[in-house]
């Protein structure tokens, strides 16, 4: 129904024993009642799936598993072929929401036809559910659309959007494992509107052996980030200042990347770090560029 959109909430999950009833409840929780839940199990080895179907007998709580772990990317491209709502809202396992989340969102969709993903504040906890930081951008929607071409400030689990522009816009892509949701969004605001509820919906937590603090998929998401950067050098409507924002933060990806590369292939990453600091000089004043941008605020 058009005042009651269906909404597809989708959770790809592995090994999320710990946090998934939270997820979970938090969506069945929720003031908006029309939505379906697609959880996506990625080969979990714990005791992931028999949680969820002893915890929860809901007809909307729809769960998918694989029997090998092919990783976030391939998890994702798979998952969203069970989606049947016109609005996709994204919950990572560990994460969890409002209970008002779903239907502020809605909202926004509902008023305004040309957005095409909307976003919330969030909270940021530790595994202890200290909270250490929070996303509460005071910037314009326009002035987020310009951001979001330097840095992805937008929490994937806060993020909603409309499926059929996701669709015609290439929707996940094959190309990346951890920056789908940096490319998704850069490609939706593209030609269409976004959004930012002012509001402290979203709860991200980050464990200690969360993928956000893993230095293999930090290396992975950096050269994915590069590739991303690179391509919105080109975008046509790119001030100046913003043109050599991108591309310092390109610049400081290389170094990190070459820095990493010391253990494996030193020689060569040695050549590098003294290439990249010969051309830029002060690039090691620029490497906190990305946590400014972020709109991020410590608590």
């Amino acid at each position: 129904m058009e005042n009651s959109p269906l909404v597809s909430i989708l959770i790809n999950c592995y090994n999320s024993s710990n946090f998934i009833v939270r997820a979970v409840s938090s969506v069945i929780n929720q003031t908006y009642q029309n939505w379906e839940l697609i959880i996506w199990d990625d080969g979990s080895t714990d005791d992931t799936i028999k949680i969820l179907k002893n915890k929860f007998n809901d007809k909307r709580i729809k769960i998918f598993s694989q029997n090998t772990n092919e990783g976030l990317g391939p998890s994702r491209i798979n998952a969203i072929k069970k989606i049947n709502g016109s609005l996709v809202s994204i919950l990572d396992a560990d994460d969890f929401y409002n209970n008002q989340k779903i239907y502020k969102q809605v909202e926004v969709f509902k008023m305004n036809k040309k957005v095409a993903i909307c976003a919330t504040w969030a909270n940021f906890y530790d595994e202890s559910l200290n909270l250490v930081e929070k996303f509460e951008s005071e910037l314009t929607n326009e002035e987020i659309k310009r951001r979001l071409l330097l840095v992805n400030i937008f929490p994937h689990s806060s993020v909603m959007y409309r499926k059929d522009l996701a669709i015609n816009c290439g929707w996940y892509s094959e190309l990346y494992e951890y920056s789908q949701d940096f490319d998704l969004t850069v490609k939706l605001i593209k030609n269409n509107e976004l959004y930012l509820v002012k509001e402290n919906l979203t709860n991200i937590t980050q464990p200690s052996d969360s993928m956000t603090k893993s230095e293999k998929y930090n290396f992975i998401r950096i050269k994915e980030n590069i590739k991303i950067l690179e391509t919105n050098l080109k975008h046509d409507k790119l001030s100046n200042k913003d043109f050599k924002r991108i591309k310092s933060i390109i610049e400081t990806n290389y170094l990190k990347l070459s820095i990493k590369q010391l253990k494996t292939d030193f020689l060569q990453s040695i050549i590098k770090i003294f290439s990249i600091i010969f051309k830029n000089p002060l690039i090691f004043f620029k490497f906190k560029l990305v946590r400014t941008l972020l709109e991020r605020k410590k608590r």
